[in-house]
């Protein structure tokens, strides 16, 4: 196998990397650098992808709330941090935020303080309460929204 990818197999390689899944420009450009493509031919790969939408940041990013949310049961706070480290703009991301259901979202959050507090054994209510508030917090859940619902 040479060093270099060819542009058309790699190109090939980053549209079926995209159709399987949403994917960010970052985690692209990884897998492009993984496989060993040039910058140049990268920057052609991820102009092509973009055009032909198989690259869609809005996309990914409401793609990806979504699913944390719902199957991860992740917090607003979580699911900013990831998108950041994904460099997400800020504006692509409190739009996918702003998707949650504010009901869905502390209802969501209500049921994990109920199902955490069940798990927390013989100690007083407010070392309990405590542990289940820095359990809420590492979810990224907001911090006066937890103490609301103590």
């Amino acid at each position: 196998m040479p060093l270099e990818q060819t542009f058309e197999l790699a190109l090939s390689k980053a549209m079926r990397f995209c159709a399987y899944q949403e994917r960010c420009v970052k985690e692209v450009k990884q897998k492009l650098k993984k496989i060993n493509v040039s910058s140049t031919d990268s920057d052609k790969i991820l102009e092509i992808l973009i055009e032909g939408n198989y690259l869609n940041q809005k996309q990914f990013a409401l793609s990806f709330v979504s699913g944390k949310f719902r199957i991860k049961k992740w917090g607003k706070n979580k699911i900013k941090n990831e998108l950041f480290k994904k460099d997400i703009e800020k504006e692509i991301i409190e739009l996918a935020i702003s998707e949650i259901d504010i009901k869905e979202y502390k209802k969501c959050m209500q049921q994990l303080f109920q199902e955490k507090l069940k798990t927390i054994k013989g100690e007083n209510d407010f070392i309990k309460k405590n542990k289940v508030a820095n359990y809420l917090l590492s979810k990224g859940y907001e911090t006066e929204l937890i103490y609301d619902l103590l």
